[in-house]
């Protein structure tokens, strides 16, 4: 543990993954809560094969990533329920969006991105200067979705009882989907494809099994993301891993284990 607290980035690793691992948990909570987890999960894939063609282009990899996945979020809920975003074609795109990824790197020796770092990252090569500026945007994200949760909230349940409460609900709702976006683009670089996914979905699993208000749903995905940040971080320095693979394998053990005991 000294080790770890006296490398010079570890306090800005720790900070980006609170913060984007935070970001993430909240902004996933209404995702999971109507049932569009899988959503999620394509978002991140579409991310990841944005950011490898901004590599291999020249372009901006985190510009592309955030156009990618807020496309892909645009097309899955425009496309018509029993057409676009059914479970079984969900799961098929993102099992597409890696392997596209993942052939490209693999086989054109221009694209220079590790598979590794893509899909777990590797925070603790992150410069200071992006740090700071992904804890400040991560900051001001998770402080605009507590401002909207309820809005949100409201607009995914039923759009017409939250306009007649004298909500926004589109607003809320296109507001949602940037915020979205932006965690998961500001993730793939933190944390890679593989822990986004995780901490999108996780963290609102499990807090939709152990609460039953808006606040303890946000409460708990925030403590979720901040242990399993906190602790992955720490074991991965020790064995010398990228912090990402234990980040997810703690969000998934974690969600498995309250399924098991609140199924």
């Amino acid at each position: 543990m000294s080790q770890f607290l006296s490398y010079p980035g570890a306090a800005e690793a720790l900070m980006t993954l609170l913060a984007v691992g935070g970001l993430l948990g909240v902004v996933g909570v209404p995702m999971v809560l109507t049932g569009r987890s899988f959503s999620g999960l394509v978002l991140a894939a579409a991310a990841g094969l944005g950011g490898t063609i901004g590599h291999i282009t020249g372009l901006s990899p985190w510009l592309l990533a955030f156009v990618a996945s807020l496309g892909s979020l645009a097309a899955v809920e425009l496309l018509p329920t029993k057409r676009g975003r059914t479970d079984g074609t969900l799961a098929a795109a993102y099992i597409f969006l890696i392997a596209a990824a993942t052939l490209i790197i693999s086989k054109l020796p221009c694209a220079h991105v590790d598979i590794l770092r893509l899909q777990f990252g590797n925070i603790l090569t992150l410069p200071r200067p992006v740090a700071l500026r992904f804890v400040v945007l991560a900051g001001v994200g998770i402080a605009y979705t507590l401002t909207v949760q309820r809005h949100v909230l409201a607009a995914v349940g039923d759009k017409t009882c939250a306009a007649l409460a004298g909500l926004r609900p589109r607003i809320a709702l296109a507001g949602h989907a940037l915020l979205v976006s932006l965690a998961v683009t500001l993730g793939l670089e933190a944390l890679g494809i593989i822990p986004v996914c995780a901490c999108l979905v996780s963290p609102g699993y499990i807090a939709l099994r152990l609460a039953r208000s808006r606040a303890g749903w946000t409460a708990i995905a925030l403590a979720v993301t901040s242990t399993a940040a906190s602790i992955g971080l720490v074991v991965a320095f020790a064995l010398d891993f990228p912090p990402g693979v234990f980040v997810a394998g703690l969000l998934g053990g974690t969600a498995l284990l309250v399924w098991l005991l609140r199924g």
